[in-house]
């Protein structure tokens, strides 16, 4: 019943009675595109049997392997490991592809289940660059089932990169931290060696930022700075009492005093600003049904988009609070309040309230508000009084008893 040119190329892999009939097909060829259909009969005290027809597969053919995907930084610092990742799709997970690596390190192998029937190798190398290394590549070379290799060639070479966010939020007439990083040709040079500057994009000359003031444009004069240290590769600005017409986008221009200077503008890599003209509300959360005498915790939070002036919170009942601030990617914070007391039955039907105050806002304060429920606690007299009042009630109906009893003997 097989055909002729499917012998010795096709098995089953896994087991039929944990209702597996994966099927490989090993040798592929380029007419065999199916579509195919799995049949199953089952000896039962009948043989059942059934061939799914409405759910077939066909199979596309590709002539050329792809090649592998390489990871890795360009520049590298002598001494520091360095990691490189290889990898590549594939859909045969019987016969998995073999990854190899033109320089010597440590490597760890993976596969991967990405789904739909695709499988993902991937191979990690380690190694501690040289001097020797310099302006050398590094290669990966993927082995497909079958004898079909196909290589990738990185090089090391010198590269210029910054990280920023391409968009941020900033709230009008408060502030905003653009977080920036980046990375140079040339060997780490100290603060004083590198020039930083900040352009508005396609316009070099409408600069933001420069530590020469004079060179500023009129209406960003005194409201920009940078954080951090450019020595330690951190370009992040601030831009103080922001205004609705700041959207930008803003480009990190660097120049570096090195035997020649070295100079390069990101305007690949540059920062859009979305303006919020209403500040957020604090989110406030909390149990609304508190117990009397039990500690109650309360916690307010908001987000925001300027690391150097956090938003302080207030709260309308006295106790313990603890203030934290958390970075939560992407140039954004939360700033969290918490709020430890312990209610009392004046606290019942009362409320809550956590009121956010923004750095330079000047649209005011927001606030988020929560009632509150105190269930009274219990004490001897809430026992005492239901149990002497049931036992009265007894007594007097004991006595009643007697009295009508003894008038009718």
């Amino acid at each position: 019943m097989l055909k002729d040119s499917f012998r010795g190329r096709t098995k089953l892999l896994g087991s039929l009675g944990d209702s597996n009939c994966t099927l490989e097909i090993d040798e592929v060829r380029n007419h065999d595109n199916g579509p195919y259909c799995f049949r199953v009969e089952l000896e039962t005290s009948k043989k059942d049997k059934y061939s799914f027809v409405n759910n077939c597969v066909s199979v596309k053919m590709i002539e050329q392997a792809s090649k592998p995907e390489l990871q890795g930084e360009q520049s590298l610092q002598e001494g520091e490991p360095a990691v490189f990742k290889c990898s590549v799709k594939h859909t045969c997970p019987s016969h998995q592809p073999t990854l190899t690596w033109s320089h010597s390190g440590n490597t760890i192998m993976g596969y991967k289940d990405i789904g739909h029937g695709n499988w993902e190798a991937e191979s990690l190398l380690t190694f501690t660059p040289t001097k020797e290394d310099d302006h050398t590549s590094v290669t990966c070379t993927v082995k497909y089932h079958g004898n079909v290799q196909v290589i990738c060639v990185g090089v090391f070479a010198d590269v210029w990169k910054v990280h920023v966010e391409s968009e941020m939020e900033a709230l009008v007439s408060s502030c905003v931290v653009l977080p920036c990083s980046f990375k140079y040709p040339a060997q780490q040079q100290p603060s004083d060696r590198i020039r930083a500057m900040w352009h508005i994009k396609n316009k070099w000359d409408d600069i933001i930022f420069h530590k020469d003031q004079t060179r500023v444009l009129d209406n960003f004069k005194g409201r920009t700075k940078l954080l951090g240290s450019l020595g330690g590769s951190n370009c992040s600005l601030e831009i103080d009492e922001v205004r609705n017409h700041d959207n930008g986008p803003y480009c990190f221009r660097v120049e570096v005093e090195t035997s020649q200077k070295d100079k390069y503008s990101f305007v690949e890599n540059c920062v859009s600003i979305n303006m919020i003209e209403q500040a957020s509300k604090p989110e406030l959360q909390a149990e609304q049904s508190l117990q009397e005498g039990q500690p109650a915790v309360f916690k307010c939070s908001v987000k925001h988009t300027c690391s150097s002036h956090q938003p302080t919170l207030t709260w309308s009942h006295p106790g313990k609070t603890i203030m934290s601030y958390k970075d939560i990617g992407h140039g954004n914070w939360e700033a969290e309040s918490l709020l430890t007391f312990t209610p009392t039955k004046e606290d019942d039907h009362g409320s809550i309230t956590c009121t956010v105050k923004y750095h330079g806002n000047a649209k005011g304060e927001m606030t988020a508000t929560r009632p509150i429920f105190v269930k009274e606690q219990a004490n001897l007299s809430h026992i005492l009084i239901p149990v002497i009042s049931c036992l009265g009630t007894a007594l007097l109906v004991g006595l009643l008893c007697f009295f009508i009893g003894k008038r009718y003997k």
